[in-house]
């Protein structure tokens, strides 16, 4: 597309069209020969989107190249474009793709994905309230029970199971209320110590095995921006699980650290990332700061690493350790909301370390 100005002020009147993409001729209902040569550009361009002349003399103008889908409504059928635009002397070049089958699929799988969260959230939130019934109806009877001539130790042992049962489910229906309100929650970053979060849950935790050997590392002041509501949540399941695989070793071992480019090689580690991620771009960006939290846990087959954050798959029975399988998928939502990746690598015995990254949002 070539230029045509105003001769006193040099302003962009429209352009002229040198050659024509197939595709977007037959947007207008038109053969390419049929515009070559044509003042016509602005006039059709209005008819697709009123911003999209003026875009384009932005390209022109400023250098800037600009890439953006829209939707055109023919009269016939509705169809989407993506177009791309760059500067070429006093003018522009636009390659144009038809994605309407592609544009189509993804925003029935969005409206998919909503109504699948909608159930969801709705299901959960439905459930709270039986469940609670049940709790207190069983504290009811264990009462009565206790009152009985001829107590059995089955009975007690039927409650308890009872217990144990309504208590997961509660569980359950806590974490999918979770996982449901990280991806509607709005993102407010701030400086975070991360070094002073990590030594507070581990802390707690210990509290509560006050028996056990513990070996903690933790790298002072390693300072980022998050949102501290979420990413509290995302340290606390990646802290709980490192301690939990690890409470049948001799000594637990935690350690919690930065890797840095600036001081060593990350390639050997982000080669473990594309195992986690079917757009293997996604890690091929620059990674020059890495989070890790690593444990001499039980570890898993890394053959089975895509799985790790799919919502409800355990790669452990509750026999060796309990749980329901939530977790890490909460975890990588948030590091998702937060621009950043998340991937492991682990070996069956001997541990396993957490990687991730919060894209630029370090301080």
């Amino acid at each position: 597309m070539a230029a045509l100005r105003d001769k006193r002020r040099g302003n962009i009147l429209d352009f002229s069209c040198l050659v024509v993409n197939p595709i977007i001729a037959r947007a207008f209902n038109q053969e390419p020969q049929d515009l070559i040569g044509k003042i016509v550009v602005k006039k059709f361009l209005d008819r697709i989107n009123y911003d999209l002349f003026p875009n384009f003399v932005k390209v022109v103008e400023t250098g800037k190249s600009l890439e953006q889908d829209i939707y055109y409504n023919d009269q016939k059928e509705g169809k989407w474009y993506h177009f791309i635009a760059v500067k070429l002397g006093d003018g522009f070049a636009i390659t144009v793709r038809d994605i309407t089958e592609r544009k189509n699929l993804e925003l029935t799988l969005e409206e998919t994905n909503k109504e699948l969260e909608a159930f969801s959230y709705s299901v959960a939130h439905d459930l709270r309230n039986p469940l609670g019934n049940i709790e207190s109806l069983i504290d009811f009877l264990q009462e009565e029970y206790k009152n009985h001539d001829h107590p059995t130790q089955n009975s007690q042992e039927t409650f308890d199971v009872i217990y144990e049962s309504t208590a997961k489910m509660q569980q359950i229906i806590k974490d999918l209320l979770l996982l449901s309100k990280v991806k509607k929650s709005p993102i407010t970053l701030e400086l975070m110590d991360l070094s002073n979060i990590v030594e507070d849950i581990l802390i707690k935790l210990q509290r509560k095995e006050p028996q056990r050997k513990v070996e903690l590392v933790i790298q002072p002041n390693i300072i980022a921006k998050a949102d501290q509501n979420l990413f509290i949540i995302a340290l606390e399941n990646l802290i709980s699980n490192a301690w939990k695989y690890s409470s049948k070793k001799d000594v637990t071992y935690i350690e919690f650290g930065v890797l840095s480019a600036e001081q060593q090689n990350l390639d050997p580690i982000i080669n473990q990332c594309p195992l986690y991620y079917k757009d293997k771009n996604l890690c091929k960006q620059k990674l020059d700061r890495i989070y890790f939290i690593k444990d001499n846990g039980a570890g898993f087959n890394m053959e089975t690493a895509q799985e790790l954050f799919t919502p409800f798959k355990r790669f452990h029975s509750d026999n060796e350790f309990p749980g329901i399988g939530i977790g890490l998928s909460i975890v990588k939502r948030i590091i998702n909301r937060h621009q950043g990746l998340i991937w492991c690598d682990s070996q069956v015995g001997e541990g396993t370390t957490f990687y991730f990254t919060l894209n630029n949002f370090v301080a």
